[in-house]
């Protein structure tokens, strides 16, 4: 049985993001993490989260007795930060968000862990002064489609 592994579809999107040129040419010393809990002042940092998933009836094949595909939606949430003012923290969110979408586009199989996926939109998060920082933060939304085969 071809199981999908969840869990690996988060970890090939850390490892696509962590390694990525892109991104490492922003920060080298930018966090990728999975599930974790937001922690303002040590920005810049992108966070993964596996959201839901579900199997639409009509997007099913005759074969369903033997494979089901699923739609897995995951939330990659850009955060930065800044000493100098909230606009700059929205200027580096801005700069951190536009790398993560290029670097997610340039595998649509994230390492191999999905059929195909596609970016959906996201929401955007201002919640501003932190102690000694200004906060910004911008979610991208994935839709992914796996298969399961029995």
């Amino acid at each position: 049985m071809a199981r999908i592994d969840y869990h690996a579809i988060e970890a090939g999107i850390q490892t696509l993001l962590r390694d990525h040129a892109l991104l490492r040419e922003f920060n080298p010393d930018l966090k990728v993490e999975i599930e974790k809990e937001l922690m303002f002042g040590k920005q810049p940092q992108i966070i993964i989260y596996l959201m839901s998933r579900d199997a639409p009836a009509d997007e099913q094949t005759i074969s369903a007795g033997t494979e089901t595909r699923f739609n897995i939606r995951l939330s990659v949430w850009c955060w930065a930060n800044s000493f100098k003012s909230l606009e700059d923290a929205q200027e580096k969110r801005d700069d951190l968000l536009s790398r993560t979408e290029l670097a997610l586009m340039s595998d649509r199989q994230l390492n191999g862990t999905v059929d195909v996926f596609w970016i959906e939109g996201g929401e955007f998060r201002t919640p501003g002064r932190a102690g000694d920082s200004f906060n910004s933060g911008a979610e991208i939304q994935i839709l992914a489609r796996a298969t399961a085969t029995n």
